[in-house]
């Protein structure tokens, strides 16, 4: 009786795990068929094709750097810290040849150049972004070289960024400035300074292979356009008065 017991309970187990077994084999071959298709782990083919979409083409690289000519990013005021935009350099200038003192006639605005020992102290103050201003300190160790063309000070100012396709517009003051001019005249002629409109841009395909230096290397252009501020003026003022009759 134990006997026959024994196998009564073993074959209803044995039912049921030929039955779940039955069941799962079911179950697997019907959702099978709905089950997603295996893709390849390519990492590469997904980010080349990433890459193709995120690459910027030349005329995207030109809007650009146009686009963000003469920004004023007022948030870095926030960081700024004291002088932290200020740096300068100081040189001094010795000819390897000196040259007689020129003997010009007073008033006379040019001539030839001569060769002074002098010094040099030049700041410069980045102002916010790429806007700036810097000027140059002039002294002469022979003041009988120092004609009226050659300054004591020079200044410019204005906005120019090293990026390609950006613009530049910058004011200059190169003129014969003075700290303590003669009677009736000026410390500086600013009307007389000059204003350039630059735009950067680089050198690229076959010309750069052609010409730059190392494998690496890069060449940069920038081309201007410059006016005396006085003609500036009187052009604006030419077009203004003919502008007005037409209105």
């Amino acid at each position: 009786m134990l006997n026959s017991m024994k196998v009564s309970l073993n074959i209803p187990l044995l039912l049921v795990l030929l039955s779940s077994s039955t069941h799962a084999d079911e179950y697997l071959s019907n959702t099978r068929q709905h089950a997603p298709q295996p893709s390849s782990p390519n990492i590469t083919a997904g980010n080349s094709h990433n890459i193709k979409e995120e690459e910027e083409t030349e005329l995207d690289l030109i809007w650009r750097g146009v686009e963000s000519s003469f920004e004023l990013p007022f948030g870095e005021l926030k960081e700024r810290e004291g002088l932290s935009g200020l740096s300068g350099n100081f040189s001094l200038n010795l000819p390897l040849i000196q040259t007689p003192a020129a003997n010009l006639p007073s008033g006379a605005v040019n001539g030839p150049s001569n060769v002074n020992y002098t010094a040099n102290l030049s700041l410069k103050y980045v102002l916010l972004g790429n806007w700036f201003a810097s000027g140059t300190l002039y002294y002469y160790f022979d003041k009988d070289q120092q004609q009226p063309w050659n300054p004591d000070f020079t200044y410019v100012f204005g906005y120019s960024d090293w990026r390609p396709y950006t613009f530049s517009l910058i004011y200059s003051n190169y003129g014969g400035n003075r700290f303590n001019p003669e009677p009736g005249g000026s410390r500086t002629q600013f009307d007389e300074g000059t204003v350039s409109l630059g735009w950067k841009f680089p050198i690229t395909g076959k010309l750069l292979e052609w010409t730059r230096l190392t494998k690496d290397g890069s060449i940069g252009c920038q081309v201007d356009y410059n006016w005396t501020l006085l003609i500036l003026i009187w052009n604006l003022v030419v077009i203004k008065r003919t502008i007005e009759p037409h209105r």
